[in-house]
């Protein structure tokens, strides 16, 4: 039976347009925007903050800092926001445009960090210095923080009694537009009730966390690489190890995946020793961008050749890459007949954002192998204007049978079909 959608929720997508703001992709490279709070003056707002991805670098720069170390140089760092940046979905991007605004109209609070007072910068991500919060408390890890859902209505997050699996893989924090002080530090400029909170996601572990475990979150370098420590020293070793192994269970120099709309993908084993090398190749080295990184680049060769990796097939990945050009898991949320403009998806944005709301299944789930927001992932996809229908139907399909296989008490229309039943063959596992 057709899934429908509340129809006054489909009609104001019809009846307005919404105003398309082109996403800022750079940053101005001049650095001028790494200002001084202590020495910055309002008159001088236009010599330093040209565009809203200013702004979006100046609270950006003590995080990459943190994440990417003191061996960090200015294009490593400004590299590693411009990429941030570019993931950014229209809203958040739309938020940090209305900040922007505030700051042009005078108001300083948007340029107000949270800091240490030995160093100047901010201890985690959840302190860095954000466009506008009036919330200060002492920090408590076990505390909820206030993020906002795809309305934009501020919401508890992550709270400590939702399910496990809502909580899980805290990881991939967030920077969030909620100010929380930590013993000993203080807050540069007052905060002033009427300033709203906002969100940008930034792929970073909090600095009290453990390090990530590279068996549960990036299974297969964990496999193929073991459980000896990841440095910046074991390029050489890492590469020799990991394409030894994919020599050996995969003796030719390319391969095919199959790929959304009845297409295939070449793979190259010279392009994954080059995919491997740019992963070592920063200036700064985190173990944990390094693992992620190969993760991604070697994804695609364990889904092409499963077989050849048994210690990998009861991960999600045999479950997610199976036979792309079958959409089971989307087909339970939208009706049969609903299309992907290329131009605009909001209308599906609207209908599957419905039906997870039905599942009752948390729009902030963390999901995927980095384990983003659900929301945001849908976002990134389904606004991207420079894909066919064919890849962004199989993009979306990924993304919910991650999260279909985290919950499949609510998807049980999924047991009979061909992707389960090929799924529950391969792994021996039950839905």
């Amino acid at each position: 039976m057709p899934i429908q959608a509340p129809v006054a929720e489909l009609n104001c997508v019809d009846a307005k347009k919404r105003t398309k703001k082109k996403r800022p992709i750079r940053i101005s490279s001049s650095w001028r925007w790494d200002i001084d709070r202590a020495t910055f003056r309002m008159g001088t707002l236009d010599k330093h903050f040209k565009k809203p991805a200013d702004l979006f670098a100046f609270h950006a720069l003590p995080v990459i800092k943190g994440e990417l170390g003191p061996g960090a140089t200015n294009d490593d760092i400004r590299l590693r926001m411009d990429e941030i940046l570019s993931e950014l979905p229209l809203t958040e991007i739309k938020r940090w445009d209305d900040s922007f605004s505030k700051l042009q109209n005078g108001d300083v609070n948007m340029l107000g960090r949270t800091v240490t007072p030995d160093h100047g910068q901010p201890t985690s991500p959840h302190v860095a210095g954000i466009p506008g919060s009036d919330n200060v408390q002492e920090r408590d890890e076990t505390a909820p923080t206030i993020r906002r859902d795809d309305r934009g209505v501020a919401r508890p997050g992550i709270m400590s009694h939702e399910p496990e699996h809502v909580r899980r893989n805290c990881s991939v924090a967030e920077v969030e537009v909620k100010r929380e002080q930590e013993v000993g530090a203080q807050i540069l400029v007052p905060h002033e009730e009427s300033v709203m909170n906002e969100t940008i996601s930034l792929p970073r572990r909090l600095s009290t966390e453990p390090q990530m475990n590279l068996m549960s979150q990036t299974p297969i370098v964990g496999h193929l690489w073991g459980s000896e420590t990841l440095t910046d020293k074991d390029f050489g070793k890492f590469l020799g190890k990991i394409m030894g192994i994919i020599n050996q269970r995969l003796p030719m120099d390319t391969y095919e995946l199959s790929y959304f709309g009845s297409k295939s993908k070449l793979l190259s084993k010279r392009i994954l020793e080059c995919d491997i090398r740019n992963a070592f190749k920063s200036a700064s080295f985190s173990r944990e961008r390094v693992a992620y990184q190969c993760e991604s680049s070697l994804m695609p060769w364990v889904a092409a050749q499963p077989n050849s990796f048994p210690e990998i097939r009861k991960s999600p990945l045999s479950f997610v890459y199976m036979f792309p050009d079958i959409t089971p898991a989307l087909d339970c949320l939208i009706p049969p007949n609903a299309s992907f403009p290329q131009d605009n998806c909001s209308t599906v944005r609207r209908y599957i954002s419905f039906s997870i709301k039905q599942k009752e299944i948390n729009q902030l789930y963390e999901c995927g192998y980095r384990n983003y927001p659900l929301s945001s992932q849908l976002d990134s996809v389904l606004m991207k204007r420079n894909i066919n229908e064919a890849e962004k139907r199989g993009r979306v399909e990924r993304i919910l049978r991650y999260v279909a296989l985290d919950f499949k008490e609510k998807f049980p229309e999924l047991k009979s079909s061909k992707l389960v039943r090929a799924w529950e063959h391969e792994t021996g596992l039950r839905w």
